[in-house]
């Protein structure tokens, strides 16, 4: 899964380069940054998915802005990585903008907006030393209701 993750990434970054202004191929790379992040996460190499989600969210904001929805699935994935690598205070300002940007969208009724606010109170538990949030490196922790962005030609959720 990983090799063929990393070999479609080097077709998709060679097309890129020369093609800035191509939006769909741009938004492709974004897609593909962040699941070959997800697969990282899940074979154990957190520094590799860090690195990934990172490319990602700066691909997916450069394409719709950073604060259009469909960067909340990349700050998700790029808050449950530092999670699991036990860096609460970045994964709760990630999971705060994408609550932020979910609850501006979708509104505070809305089951993702929900479930963002979950990990963000999460996250401020284990700041506050009230619990630690311990999760396997395979596990990919990300918040019930939210699309992981598995996806090809279908906009990011």
């Amino acid at each position: 899964e990983k090799r063929s993750h990393e070999l479609k990434l080097a077709v998709i970054e060679a097309k890129a380069q020369g093609q800035a202004e191509n939006v769909q191929l741009q938004e492709e790379l974004a897609v593909l940054y962040n699941n070959h992040g997800s697969a990282c996460k899940k074979l154990g190499d957190l520094g590799k998915a860090l690195q990934m989600f990172k490319m990602a969210r700066e691909r997916q904001e450069m394409v719709t802005g950073p604060d259009s929805l469909e960067v909340t699935p990349v700050l998700i994935n790029l808050a449950a990585a530092h999670l699991v690598g036990g860096q609460y205070a970045e994964a709760k300002n990630l999971f705060d903008r994408a609550h932020a940007l979910r609850s501006e969208n979708l509104g505070e009724d809305h089951a993702q907006t929900r479930a963002a606010l979950k990990w963000v109170n999460k996250c401020q538990l284990a700041l506050n030393g009230g619990s630690q949030i311990s999760l396997p490196a395979s596990t990919f922790a990300t918040p019930e209701g939210t699309p992981q962005a598995s996806r090809s030609q279908t906009p990011l959720l």
